[in-house]
Order: structure tokens, then sequence, then C-alpha cells
């Protein structure tokens, strides 16, 4: 199968990098897009029950962080593709990543999504949930799970 456009969602673990890598990798052997993401946290909302603690981001300080993200966005692609001429379109969000990698799916019409499945197990799955297994649920593209492999594999 032929995929015209690619995402590629990071969430700059080293794993994550190895996901973007290899979207970006497959992007550029099929002629196709490339969409590298990164979903940045929601600052949290502070308790109305705490009357004297208030967060305020301000806007310049919310487009340091994105122009940042992006930036080390860029950096994770390696330089023999982004030389390449391969058209790239960088996109970082902020809010839940399985939410945003959903609407970008949407809103982007990807024919593949590749992302990282860290292998949580148990408690720590329960708790956080799984990004990687909500995606592979919900999209309307197709979605490549990349996973760590052991050193001795």
């Amino acid at each position: 199968m032929h995929y015209q456009h690619i995402l590629g969602a990071t969430d700059f673990s080293e794993l994550g990098d190895l996901a973007l890598r290899r979207a970006a990798e497959l992007a550029a052997a099929a002629g196709s897009s490339l969409t590298a993401l990164t979903v940045l946290p929601q600052p949290e909302i502070p308790s109305p029950l705490i009357s004297h603690y208030d967060v305020h981001v301000g806007k310049e300080q919310r487009e340091r962080a994105l122009a940042a993200a992006r930036d080390a966005l860029e950096a994770r692609i390696p330089e023999e593709i982004r030389a390449s001429g391969l058209p790239i379109h960088y996109e970082v969000r902020i809010g839940d990543p399985t939410d945003e990698i959903l609407l970008a799916d949407a809103e982007l019409e990807p024919e593949l999504i590749v992302l990282a499945t860290h292998g949580r197990r148990g408690w720590q799955r329960f708790i956080m949930g799984s990004v990687a297994e909500r995606v592979v649920q919900f999209a309307r593209a197709d979605v490549l799970a990349v996973r760590g492999r052991p050193a001795s594999a």
C-alpha cells in the first residue's frame, strides 16, 4: 500500500523519537508527505479551593514554548531526510496526547499514523492508560505502533 501522507508522533522520549524517525524514513522511501507532531501538556488549572494560587501563562511564554517544541521536533528528523526536499509539516499542539493525535487524524487525514507504544503493564497502564492503544482503537488512518526492543534482539 502506498501512503501519500504519514503522521509521525513523538513525546520526545527515546522511543517516541524512534517512531518519528521511522515515520520520516517511511515517508522518504515512499515519496510521501510527512507531518511531525508533538503534544505538549496543558498547564494545570489551579483549584478554586486555593484562592491565593493563580497560574498565568502569558502569550509570549506560550509562543516561546511552542517555538522551542517545533525546533526540537525538526531536530529529530534526520538531516538527510530534511535536506531531501520531502514535504514536512511540523505540528505542535497543547492538550491530551490521545485527543490531539485523533484530532490531527481527522483534520489532516493522513493514511498512516506512526507512534510509540511504551509497553506499560499492570497498574501503570491502568493509571496512565495507553495512548497508542486508544489511537489504534479510534483512528481512521492505519496505525503503526513502534516499540522498544531488548538490547539482545
